[in-house]
């Protein structure tokens, strides 16, 4: 007979929780007991964390597949469960004292009764609060298994025992002798280690969209592979270890045989959700919003679609949440939560993450599921909820000061917002991938500072890349203009174009009126984005710095362009404005300026109003002189995005 659930209370909070009951022989059939508990009551129990299908690649496929179960008993009546369940159940009951309670959410939950599970993720956050501890169950050993936890416990008690000095991410040039020992230490000269270390971060615990909000609202969490248990501590340790080793490895002496055990295991963990749970985690038991949160576990993986929303609403501040409702499709959902955002913040940040064409969805929503939209690097903006130090300028201001309006018609499928259309785009360079400027830093080394003295730009041999070496988009667009010569009012040089195959000098020339300086200087800072980044990790607008500190940071500087310009393209107005813009955009498409955004969008015109194509960077205009001029000639009208 099958097991049948007792309904939970509607008066009050309540859970079931579970108990593994003892066996005489390790081959006996899993029999558990399940009980109704008013989580008021304060239960003692422990919270399961794991991933549904196969928990790594070297398992069978089939540990995928909903209908391949095993059958264990609750409360003496037949139940299935998935194939990494039962494994996890075997090892609790031989492990584990039958006293301790579990919560589960395959058995304490009735997957079938909508209403409940409506109600249950909504309290979720309380559950995993209110636990003893999460145990994250990463699956079966295997091969692998015993060297991985051996290394995770050796660089964690590596960690542990340095001195304060040795624990920052680029290490003194004073410290750098006693580092490089205990690099030695850490790394090594065995693959094997590493190998290893690789293949527990390759466990699709990793990728689960829910491992967040289990991990970080539970009082303390275990990790666990069959009979190996490490501390989560331990494991964000190694993360931080790996990263340490990874930025200061090119002031160690001598240790060229540890380079490829740490960048592959860098590399390997940067690619990985893994590196996005272990540095979220890290701030601890903080509230976020909403649009902080769901970038940062686009790339991972949910069972049902919907729970890329609902996974982390246990981390988002009160006024972000919405009660989650399973009779609703996807979406609806997603919907839901763009239309939430943009009423709670007040701003249009979310549009951040959308990516053109949109699947089934108004081009304003992102779509969650799209685990590549995690590529686009969004354009730097203010941190929502992060008091800006004194001194510390907005970083853009498109729009000026203005405060966004917006309504939503057609049952929220249309965001109409004030705004303007400023002019077309005219021109589209190639687009920009990723591997185009991959070796970009360490081929410009300490000559990065080309804003200040781009003469170093055509002093650069071997290796340097083509878009700044040549100025290949803007030798692009010069060619465009010889054939079709054109004149541009936002550019004071009307033969320019007919003299550009000589060399990059004649770029110095003619002058890109909105920032009174050269075509060659405004267009290198339109790759930046005009923005450098500090030591310390805060974004600056280059324009408002002066030489030394742009000196400074002179070998950060081209790692910006390589995040900003990801997947962008070089792009030309009408009228000559420079423009970043998505790779998607096209000739005719629309720059417009909406009333509250830090950025301007880039629309394409589409029946009764526009498509959202993405955000864009107008060099000169992302200060709010454009708006202004808008405003003062009445231009501001409502735009319709589809």
């Amino acid at each position: 007979m099958a097991f049948q659930y007792a309904a939970l209370s509607d008066d009050f909070f309540e859970i079931r929780l579970l108990k593994i009951v003892p066996a005489e022989n390790q081959n006996d059939p899993i029999c558990v007991t399940v009980e109704n508990v008013p989580l008021e009551s304060e239960p003692r129990y422990w919270a399961l964390s794991y991933t549904w299908g196969r928990p790594s690649p070297h398992f069978p496929v089939d540990w995928d597949d909903p209908k391949a179960t095993a059958c264990i008993t609750v409360n003496g009546m037949s139940f299935q469960v998935r194939h990494n369940l039962h494994e996890a159940l075997h090892m609790f009951r031989s492990r584990w004292s039958s006293e301790y309670s579990w919560w589960i959410d395959a058995i304490c939950i009735n997957q079938n009764d909508i209403q409940e599970r409506n109600r249950q993720v909504s309290g979720m956050k309380y559950i995993y609060e209110k636990c003893e501890a999460t145990v994250a169950w990463l699956g079966p050993a295997d091969a692998s298994t015993h060297t991985a936890f051996h290394k995770i416990a050796s660089l964690a008690k590596s960690w542990k025992q340095r001195n304060a000095r040795l624990k920052v991410l680029v290490i003194a040039d004073t410290d750098v002798e006693e580092y490089t020992e205990i690099l030695r230490t850490d790394f090594g000269t065995s693959v094997q280690p590493w190998e290893a270390l690789r293949l527990f971060f390759q466990r699709f615990w990793w990728e689960r969209s829910w491992v967040i909000q289990e991990v970080c609202l539970a009082p303390a969490t275990i990790v666990q592979c069959d009979e190996y248990v490490v501390r989560w501590h331990d494991v964000q340790l190694v993360g931080i270890a790996i990263t340490q080793h990874a930025s200061s490895l090119g002031k160690a002496k001598d240790c060229e045989q540890t380079t490829t055990a740490v960048w592959s295991t860098f590399s390997f963990l940067g690619s990985t959700a893994a590196a996005h749970h272990l540095m979220l985690l890290a701030d601890g038991r903080r509230q976020y919003e909403l649009t902080t949160l769901l970038p940062r576990i686009r790339r991972t993986w949910a069972t049902d679609p919907r729970d890329k929303v609902y996974a982390v609403l246990g981390m988002c501040r009160d006024e972000d949440m919405i009660r989650p409702d399973y009779s609703l499709c996807v979406n609806d959902v997603y919907m839901q939560i763009a239309k939430r955002s943009i009423e709670t913040t007040q701003s249009f940040r979310i549009l951040a993450h959308c990516r053109f064409p949109p699947h089934g969805l108004p081009s304003w929503v992102p779509d969650w599921l799209d685990r590549k939209a995690s590529t686009r690097i969004d354009m730097p903006r203010n941190e929502p909820g992060v008091e800006r130090r004194e001194n510390e300028i907005r970083v853009y201001s498109a729009s000026g000061q203005s405060k966004a309006v917006f309504r939503f018609e057609d049952h929220d499928r249309q965001l109409i917002a004030n705004g303007a259309v400023l002019q077309e785009l005219a021109f589209i360079s190639t687009r920009h991938s990723y591997g185009e400027s991959r070796n970009l830093s360490s081929s410009w080394g300490n000559d990065a500072d080309i804003l200040v003295h781009h003469e170093s730009l055509r002093k650069e041999e071997a290796g340097a890349d083509a878009i700044f070496r040549d100025c290949r988009w803007l030798r692009e667009w010069a060619a465009f203009q010889s054939d079709a010569k054109r004149d541009h009012p936002w550019i004071d040089h009307i033969d320019w174009t007919y003299r550009v195959e000589s060399s990059n000098d004649q770029f110095d020339k003619p002058i890109y009126l909105p920032s009174r300086e050269s075509l060659h200087k405004a267009y290198l800072k339109t790759l930046f984005v005009d923005v450098f980044m500090t030591d310390d990790g805060h974004e600056h607008r280059i324009s408002a710095q002066q030489p030394e500190a742009l000196q400074k940071s002179r070998r950060i500087v081209p790692e910006i362009h390589t995040l900003r310009s990801k997947g962008r393209a070089f792009a030309v107005s009408e009228s000559g404005l420079f423009l970043l813009v998505p790779g998607e955009a096209q000739v005719g498409d629309s720059i417009a300026f909406v009333q509250g955004s830090e950025v301007p969008f880039i629309l394409r015109p589409w029946r009764a109003g526009y498509l959202f194509i993405g955000e864009c960077y107008v060099h000169g205009l992302m200060d709010g002189l454009a708006w202004e001029l808008m405003e003062k000639h009445r231009r501001i009208t409502e735009l319709r995005i589809l």
